[in-house]
């Protein structure tokens, strides 16, 4: 007499709201830094600035209106960027990677200098089999 075409729960609700969320069962979660090569790493947006310029020399800077990655992309470029859109640095540049309508979810950090040396275990991907490569 009828079925179920599929199930919406309050997690589902909410992200449509404020974008992903996180949680201890979500399996595919990212780590927050992903090395891609020497010169290259994956960030997620929700990364503190202080904590990519002490890990990486990132030169961002650090203000009172925004503590992440993302807030300093949507201060710098005064709306929510488009995927692909290419923001620049001191230190080199960086490509949004994913972005939702409310906010930005991924960024690629290249920078001008190999990161070699400046990164440790907790980067996903810095182990000595990978390819260095500058992009």
């Amino acid at each position: 007499y009828g079925g179920t075409a599929g199930l919406v729960t309050l997690e589902d609700l909410v992200e449509e709201l404020v974008g992903e969320i996180y949680d201890e069962f979500d399996l595919d979660h990212d780590k927050k830094f992903r090395r891609l090569n020497g010169f290259t790493i994956s960030v997620d947006a929700m990364a503190e600035i202080d904590e990519l310029n002490e890990k990486f020399s990132a030169s961002i800077p650090e203000s009172e209106t925004y503590s992440t990655l993302g807030g300093y992309i949507i201060e710098k470029l005064g709306r929510i960027p488009v995927a692909g859109e290419v923001v620049k640095l001191d230190s080199g540049r960086m490509i949004i990677e994913k972005a939702s309508r409310k906010r930005v979810i991924r960024v690629k950090l290249i920078f001008r200098e190999s990161l070699n040396g400046k990164l440790d275990d907790s980067v996903s991907g810095s182990k000595e089999n990978q390819a260095d490569k500058k992009l």
